[in-house]
């Protein structure tokens, strides 16, 4: 129900280097302006994507220079459930609609720290 799209980079992961996450929540243009600094360090990092959005992916692959540079550079991506992502939005926004502050931070604190 809840699945992460896996998908492999050109990178092998190593486990003695250590770990980057970049989080893309809404365009490529996020990865656009990091890459060439991600470019310099992969040989020291291992670098993990977690896109937010489908769509972000979508407009990055349409760009075939820098998507040849993307999977280059790291060793992993994953795409969020789109229905995960829905229904803990859609639980945070209704917490906040009804002014339930102790229930929030509750939420906050146990179930979105263990998702995300």
């Amino acid at each position: 129900m809840f699945k992460h799209n896996f998908y492999k980079g050109a990178r092998n992961f190593n486990k003695r280097k250590k770990i980057i996450f970049l989080i893309i929540r809404k365009q490529p243009g996020e990865i656009d302006w990091i890459l060439p600094v991600l470019n310099n360090i992969k040989n020291k990092f291992n670098i993990i994507v977690i896109f937010e959005k489908r769509i972000s992916i979508k407009l990055l692959k349409q760009n075939k220079i820098l998507y040849k540079i993307f999977l280059n550079t790291v060793c992993c991506y994953f795409i969020n459930s789109y229905l995960k992502c829905c229904i803990i939005r859609s639980l945070d926004k209704l917490l906040i609609y009804f002014n339930l502050k102790q229930l929030q931070l509750t939420y906050q604190e146990k179930i979105f720290k263990k998702f995300f």
